[in-house]
């Protein structure tokens, strides 16, 4: 079982999940809108269903071809590392989300993953950690009007 094959199938998983707890979501009435609190939830756990279910398929379309008493599970250690990385950073960041809020722990996070994934270029990945953190930050409490946790920031 390769690499691809493996990951697939825990975000199918995770996408079963997620998609089945969306149907659990109440649904509010009185809405001005077509598109309910289950649009969004709904468009994200099928995306992520369709993704992982490419991910199988281009991960069987590379196997390699080999005897069936003979086959070798060959991950590298940057294979394994990064496997068990990301779920390490997503448990933190889930847990210092509310007293760091979400600026510091959305720039953490995204600096410790492009760190861990490879990417030494400390310049680079501030620049972009810092963009997206403040453009998404912006984009929910300005534009969508949504309270994300602050932290100690004043704003």
């Amino acid at each position: 079982m390769n690499f691809d094959i493996l990951t697939g199938f825990l975000l199918l998983l995770l996408a079963g999940f997620y998609l089945r707890e969306t149907v659990s979501l109440t649904e509010m009435t009185g809405l001005a809108t077509a598109i309910g609190p289950k649009a969004f939830p709904y468009l994200l756990g099928t995306s992520m269903l369709i993704l992982s279910l490419l991910l199988l398929w281009q991960g069987w379309q590379e196997r390699p071809k080999v005897d069936r008493g003979k086959a070798q599970v060959n991950w590298t250690r940057s294979e394994i590392r990064d496997f068990l990385v990301v779920p390490v950073l997503i448990i933190l960041y889930a847990l210092v989300l509310e007293s760091l809020g979400y600026l510091l722990s959305t720039l953490f996070f995204l600096l410790a993953g492009m760190l861990c994934m490879g990417r030494r270029k400390w310049t680079s990945n501030l620049l972009w950690a810092l963009w997206f953190s403040l453009g998404t930050y912006f984009l929910f409490t300005h534009w969508l009007d949504v309270q994300l946790p602050r932290g100690p920031l004043p704003f």
